[in-house]
């Protein structure tokens, strides 16, 4: 099952290939390394990654339904541009002090990932614990789309919060 699952096949010139499990697996670890890196995690004390360069130029990133614009509710920042000026308001309100990966899986581009950031909002100096589960996609080791997806029930129980 496992082979079928994770078997990539290409048709070229009438002829099919596929890639062994241990390719594929090597291929959703590097894709795991890539993630972990934008998030944050196991990086080397005293070095700083530039989350830029583990992204695509033209990235999309799907922020769940909160108090955002989109008409669904939603919130899409696209290009690194976007990105920038998005970070920059949120760095105005808080700061992520802590994200801790709960799960992961990667299979072929794709890594799902369940964790947890801690976050201190700068006005009232209270931290809260924001539980959310990301989707990327990556393509030729960078990272070109992110859907987030942020418990808010549970963020909304925290006495921060109130």
């Amino acid at each position: 099952m496992r082979v079928l699952r994770c078997a990539l096949v290409v048709i070229l010139a009438g002829a099919a290939f596929s890639l062994s499990p241990a390719a594929c697996d090597k291929e959703a670890d590097k894709n795991k390394a890539v993630v972990k890196a934008f998030l944050g995690v196991e990086v080397e004390k005293g070095s700083k990654v530039d989350q830029a360069d583990l992204l695509t130029e033209d990235v999309v990133i799907t922020l769940s339904p909160s108090r955002q614009k989109d008409g669904d509710g939603s919130h899409v920042i696209r290009g690194l541009d976007q990105l920038g000026k998005v970070r920059g308001e949120h760095q105005k309100e808080y700061e992520i002090l802590e994200t801790e990966i709960e799960a992961m899986v990667a299979e072929g581009n794709t890594v799902a990932v369940y964790s947890t950031i801690k976050v201190k909002f700068h006005e009232t100096g209270k931290e809260v614990t924001v539980p959310r589960m990301t989707f990327f996609q990556l393509e030729d080791g960078k990272i070109k789309s992110v859907a987030v997806l942020v418990d808010f029930l549970h963020l909304k129980h925290q006495e921060a919060i109130k």
